[in-house]
């Protein structure tokens, strides 16, 4: 097993769910942060996410779908794949533990104590949850492995990885429940779960987790034809 691959993308989704929930926690549980910043939550988290990452010495996916697109285009074997994507949401997992640490007196109280963690899909969607977390993860794994690939020389590599995570949820983010991050939904998903926080669900999610690899390797396939 590659310690660096377990190590950059454990760090890489604790830090992403830390600064991204983070900032959702001060939305939606004390109401002291306008919905405006929710967007930069997405990019901050992920910057940072990615940033983290790579001082663990990984490749810096810290997305499943991202690796699936990775695995796809020959970059990784299947042993790598799959110890980036159980360190990832392991990192997710501790992220959420974290999370309910600093704000636990608000997730007593809220109303809402799921949304700064993950979400619940609502089934009547379900066909369109499924066609956003397809399409949205593969243009999100396509804009990341492009991205990697022009800015790698220039240092700027989790901003513009940031930049990209950020133009794919917001083009597809709004119109149903997209799950275009595994990893950062089932993680805290894992933690609500474990800490009995609200009611999260699980098969709908498995459903729309696969759609989403789906879309990865969707994106492998598509750089690796146009490579």
């Amino acid at each position: 097993m590659n310690l660096d691959i377990v190590l950059g993308e454990f760090l890489g989704l604790l830090v992403f769910v830390v600064v991204h929930g983070g900032i959702l926690a001060s939305m939606a549980l004390t109401g002291k942060v306008k919905e405006g910043i929710a967007a930069l939550a997405v990019f901050l988290g992920i910057s940072f996410g990615v940033f983290a990452a790579i001082a663990g010495g990984s490749g810096a996916h810290i997305n499943p779908a991202v690796t699936m697109a990775v695995y796809v285009t020959g970059g990784i074997d299947l042993v790598e794949a799959l110890t980036y994507i159980v360190s990832q949401i392991l990192g997710g997992f501790v992220g959420g533990l974290i999370l309910w640490v600093i704000y636990r007196p608000q997730f007593k109280e809220a109303t809402n104590p799921l949304a700064p963690l993950t979400g619940n899909p609502d089934a009547k969607d379900a066909v369109q949850n499924v066609i956003t977390s397809v399409l949205g993860s593969f243009f999100l794994a396509l804009l990341v492995l492009v991205t990697v690939d022009l800015t790698t020389r220039t240092g700027l590599t989790p901003l513009a990885v940031g930049a990209a995570v950020l133009a794919a949820a917001l083009a597809v983010g709004g119109t149903a429940y997209s799950v275009l991050n595994v990893a950062r939904d089932l993680g805290p998903r894992l933690t609500a779960t474990v800490l009995k926080i609200g009611q999260p669900t699980w098969v709908p999610v498995l459903v729309l987790t696969l759609a989403s690899l789906v879309g990865g390797a969707l994106a492998g396939l598509v750089v690796t034809l146009l490579g």
